[in-house]
């Protein structure tokens, strides 16, 4: 709890740093670097994206720490001798005249921004596929080892489902080098439930958040070690995500809000807590 806190203050006092995921194409033939960690999901067929961001280890959050208290520090330094400068460039402007345009705001605690050591990965952008076929869409992409956290409902690429940030409730797991992460299928359940009006004749979901009681926007089925391989990987070890609960964290960049569908095994709720069934402790 107190390092998902941690994580969730570094949210509110700095921008994660953005990068993409090298996806792996659907090719007749496939090469992937042992040095490298991949993740891997399956989502309808239709295509849909997926974030993931990375959970900043105690090192890196102490360094951050250090480093931004210098920037800081640096910038309160600066900002006497720039408050001078623009009010001399304000008393320079004609009566009537506009006063010049950003004015400096003292740097504080709470404001200063410093970039976050944690990296925002989004996957399956431009509907850059491994796999297809009438069912189901494979991604595959390559992205730095570590813990991660699912930060968002899969939107649609070609129906209308909305991103949601899962920010009441996710899962977090370990991505290693020199292995395919499988993170299993990543339902979006408003698709989910429309294909399944539409093919039995039966009343459509009303809005995009009208599911059965316990159901919310996302669910993820996960992977078993004994799902097929696709050929194309070879001896390329595949293995299972292993999921973790990870509370709340703040909205920063989604419309719509939500938590994740409980998981067997792994968590369920009780009220607006995350039961941690792996270990037996509310998160």
């Amino acid at each position: 709890m107190k390092r998902l806190l941690g994580v969730a203050l570094l949210w509110l006092i700095g921008a994660p740093a953005a990068a993409l995921a090298e996806d792996v194409r659907n090719t007749p033939q496939v090469t992937l670097d042992p040095a490298k960690a991949y993740v891997m999901y399956a989502g309808n067929r239709l295509g849909q994206t997926l974030t993931l961001i990375s959970i900043a280890t105690s090192e890196e959050q102490e360094a951050y720490h250090q480093h931004r208290a210098t920037a800081l520090a640096e910038a309160k330094r600066q900002y006497p001798a720039a408050l001078a400068a623009w009010n001399a460039r304000a008393a320079a402007v004609k009566p009537g005249g506009r006063p010049p345009a950003d004015k400096p705001v003292e740097p504080t605690e709470d404001n200063f921004s410093f970039p976050l050591p944690v990296t925002v990965v989004p996957i399956g952008l431009d509907n850059h596929f491994f796999a297809r076929n009438s069912e189901r869409t494979v991604y595959l992409a390559s992205l730095p080892p570590g813990d991660y956290y699912v930060a968002d409902a899969p939107y649609g690429m070609f129906y209308n489902v909305p991103e949601t940030c899962l920010c009441l409730g996710t899962v977090r797991f370990h991505v290693a080098a020199g292995q395919i992460t499988n993170m299993g299928l990543i339902v979006s359940n408003y698709y989910e439930l429309l294909m399944r009006a539409r093919a039995n004749g039966t009343p459509k979901p009303r809005t995009h958040f009208d599911f059965p009681e316990g159901m919310t926007s996302m669910s993820i089925e996960p992977a078993k070690a004994s799902d097929p391989v696709d050929p194309r990987l070879g001896a390329f070890p595949v293995v299972p995500a292993a999921y973790r609960p990870f509370g709340k964290f703040p909205n920063t960049s989604h419309y719509f809000v939500d938590r994740l569908t409980a998981m067997p095994g792994v968590f369920r709720y009780e009220r607006d807590r995350m039961i941690d069934l792996t270990a037996g402790s509310a998160r």
